[in-house]
């Protein structure tokens, strides 16, 4: 792979800056790893809050830098790298700003599961409310409608402290077993459809931005 025309000609250090949520962060695992495969010394700046995850996701040889938020403490020991900021991908796409393949994401995405801990997992979920279900994820800022959701299904809710896990990706089975999954614009949607899971997604887009809301207002995106 050639060198990005977004970076130098030759660069030998790279610090990639993806948004700081875990589901940028699962979005760009495959483009780091294609980078640092080329570029002597590859750096991804990733939220500290989903350590655990990370160290869960395949970025190559790529080296990690956690950060809390973004500030200008953060830029410490930056020095002599080519800074490559990407936009959010919801907002446009990073892997064409690197100048990859956009596809990449769906092929190349690998996460080291914890089959264990997925299937306990789904053992509490069946045990609380047997083997169909849907799943829902949202969150105080951005809640799901719940008329909107299917009736007679009982709901697994994401922030039930009764299915409290670790790590995200331990979710993982539960998202497959799942009849649907109804989410806001989130990580959890984004691992069903890169992941090529057998459920149905809703994406409630409503629950997103201050535009989204009145734009879609009771819209569901389905894929």
């Amino acid at each position: 792979m050639a060198a990005p025309d977004f970076l130098s000609a030759t660069p030998a250090r790279v610090c990639v800056m993806p948004r700081l949520t875990l589901a940028d962060m699962i979005v760009v695992a495959p483009l780091v790893r294609r980078l640092s495969a080329v570029v002597p010394d590859a750096l991804v700046v990733l939220p500290k809050r989903y350590v655990h995850e990370a160290r869960r996701l395949d970025f190559g040889a790529a080296r990690f830098k956690f950060v809390e938020s973004w500030h200008s403490s953060w830029m410490d020991g930056l020095e002599g790298y080519q800074l490559a900021p990407l936009p959010s991908f919801r907002e446009a796409c990073p892997y064409a700003m690197l100048g990859m393949d956009p596809a990449l994401p769906s092929s190349d995405l690998v996460i080291r599961r914890d089959a264990d801990a997925e299937r306990a997992l789904l053992h509490r979920v069946h045990a609380a409310v047997g083997e169909r279900f849907v799943v829902v994820h949202d969150d105080e800022a951005r809640p799901i409608r719940r008329h909107l959701l299917p009736q007679g299904l009982p709901v697994v809710h994401v922030r039930d402290p009764s299915f409290r896990v670790p790590n995200a990706f331990d979710w993982l089975q539960v998202l497959d077993h799942a009849q649907q999954v109804h989410a806001v614009d989130s990580c959890f949607a984004v691992l069903v459809d890169l992941l090529g899971m057998r459920t149905h997604t809703f994406v409630h887009a409503y629950a997103g931005p201050v535009s989204a809301r009145a734009h879609y207002r009771d819209a569901l995106l389905v894929y």
